[in-house]
């Protein structure tokens, strides 16, 4: 068996052969990636450094095309870099990856089985990420303007109600004919549009009654509509990929027992799997810990020795919709995870998030893999939080 380790980045990936020992430099393109597939022979064994999405191309090519793919980890290859070549380079990492297959450092969870299903998720996770970060730039960009226009305006906040709201009257003309009808014609609008707007009528009236135009208004007002209409578009894009995310998860056993815990949702357990594939195939949930970089680990540098703190080893995504599920479940006074939270507290608040985070991806693992109900009064007793299937 060759190992050929190989280190991605967005342009290129640096791979060193066990065999040849030497160093190649490959475009990350797809005619690149099935130039370097061909080179490859029966026996070869790609060792993958994860690189935050760059390396989706080559794994599935790979995996396509029968050959055997291992991803990496992180933390264990910089460990080696101290240990051996104490540095950090792409093409040192790419012999890393190597050295973990020779040394037999490989584990069988980081073996890369191709899933189509799986494949789905994954890049309708992309498309969600990309949507999220198109309309928190548009949300930024509309919420100045509001405020340069019409300070206070966006107490009705930025939902999409809110936003055709703003598209449809928040123009020269639009504003004339609300101030010309006063509060009760602002009232009215409101409710057309969604009854709670209708609450905040006096408030918004108070706004539109000061409304003065000015030179450059209308230029504002333009820019407005733009990136209202854009944010409004987002918003759409980002509820149409959660219901085709919905439909995918679906078809997988045991989602619709995880989806039962508190803080959980679709995009929750999308995150995951596109970050880490099925759970099924960690052994404990002490592997899916540490491939997530949720493990704690010591903090020490030279003599000093300070608390453990989690790895954030790998792609951040799964983490970080983790920690928005534990401060969802938290914030729910009946959720276990609440109680878990107040009985971790005395360690301080960021401490007592992280164990809940942790305490919730083990109650994850445990109900998804075992297909077994979630069971809230086991929550933080050490016991297992699952109970047996309901017959």
């Amino acid at each position: 068996m060759n190992y050929v380790g190989v280190d991605v980045g967005k342009k290129y990936f640096e791979c060193w052969d066990q065999r040849k020992r030497a160093i190649q430099k490959v475009e990350n393109t797809k005619r690149g990636v099935e130039e370097f597939l061909s080179q490859l022979k029966k026996d070869d064994v790609l060792v993958i450094d994860p690189a935050g999405g760059y390396e989706k191309n080559l794994i599935r090519a790979a995996a396509k095309k029968g050959v055997t793919v291992y991803v990496g980890d992180n933390y264990a290859t910089s460990k080696l870099s101290k240990i051996f070549h104490r540095g950090k380079t792409d093409s040192l990492d790419a012999k890393n990856m190597c050295l973990r297959g020779e040394k037999g450092l490989l584990k069988e969870t980081q073996l890369y089985t191709q899933d189509q299903k799986t494949w789905v998720v994954e890049d309708l996770m992309e498309e969600y990420k990309a949507a999220e970060k198109s309309s928190a730039l548009n949300r930024n960009h509309t919420v100045k303007l509001l405020d340069e226009i019409l300070p206070g305006i966006h107490i009705l906040g930025s939902g999409p109600a809110a936003l055709k709201f703003y598209l449809e009257h928040l123009t020269p003309q639009g504003i004339e004919k609300l101030q010309s009808g006063g509060l009760e014609e602002v009232r009215k609008t409101l409710r057309r549009h969604h009854w709670k707007l209708e609450k905040k009528a006096e408030a918004a009236w108070e706004v539109i009654s000061r409304y003065k135009e000015e030179g450059a208004a209308e230029f504002k007002l333009k820019m407005l509509g733009t990136y209202t209409q854009r944010l409004l578009q987002d918003l759409i894009a980002i509820k149409e990929i959660k219901e085709k995310l919905k439909e995918e998860l679906k078809n997988m056993e045991g989602v619709e027992k995880a989806l039962k815990i508190p803080g959980v949702g679709t995009i929750t357990i999308a995150s995951i799997i596109a970050t880490a594939g099925r759970v099924e195939k960690f052994r404990t949930a002490k592997d899916l810990e540490r491939f997530l970089g949720m493990d704690l680990v010591p903090r020490e540098s030279g003599q000093h020795k300070g608390k453990r703190k989690i790895s954030k080893k790998g792609n951040g995504t799964a983490r970080k919709h983790i920690y928005l599920a534990a401060l969802a479940a938290t914030r729910q006074d009946t959720s276990p995870f609440h109680k878990y939270y107040l009985k971790k507290i005395g360690k301080g608040k960021k401490p007592a998030l992280v164990a809940v985070m942790r305490k919730l991806l083990r109650t994850i693992y445990t109900v998804w893999k075992n297909r077994l109900d979630y069971n809230p009064n086991l929550v933080g007793t050490g016991a297992p939080t699952v109970t047996a299937p309901v017959q």
